[in-house]
């Protein structure tokens, strides 16, 4: 878009002109004409401090500190905490890294999303029942390392 400009002729009057622009400020925005509905929703995921602070140990405690680090946030939906709320009970929603070292790591639906098998497979079993065992308590059974 140009702004006109204003040339004085010789003879002392003005005249405006669109021959010679110059840039200026764009035009205001006009409203959106999309809506949009939403047809599904998911609640946010929170985890409890305590049960995450228990689970925490005991990952610690059966992995090592190298190999359990933080979670970070993610924008994905999850629907995980339904469940928990519809009895009224704590949790703590936790991620199993599926990659072999050195290699390259993909989000979930991804399409280059493929975990290692035997790494993914060993680490989520355990943490399954390293977790389970932290919330029942001491009297659970060890978790052997086969």
């Amino acid at each position: 878009m140009c702004a006109p400009t204003t040339r004085r002729s010789a003879g002392g009057s003005s005249t405006a002109s669109s021959g010679s622009c110059a840039p200026s400020a764009l035009p205001p925005a006009r409203p959106s004409r999309r809506r949009s509905t939403t047809t599904t929703s998911s609640p946010l995921t929170d985890n409890d401090p305590e049960v995450t602070a228990e689970v925490t140990a005991a990952f610690r405690a059966h992995f090592g500190d190298a190999r359990v680090v933080p979670l970070d946030r993610i924008t994905a939906s999850e629907d995980f905490s339904r469940i928990p709320a519809a009895f009224g009970t704590p949790y703590c929603y936790w991620g199993v890294g599926g990659s072999a070292p050195g290699q390259p790591t993909y989000p979930n639906h991804s399409p280059h999303f493929a975990p290692a098998l035997r790494p993914t497979l060993d680490a989520g079993t355990e943490a399954i029942v390293v977790a389970t065992r932290a919330y029942l308590g001491p009297d659970a059974r060890e978790v052997s390392r086969g």
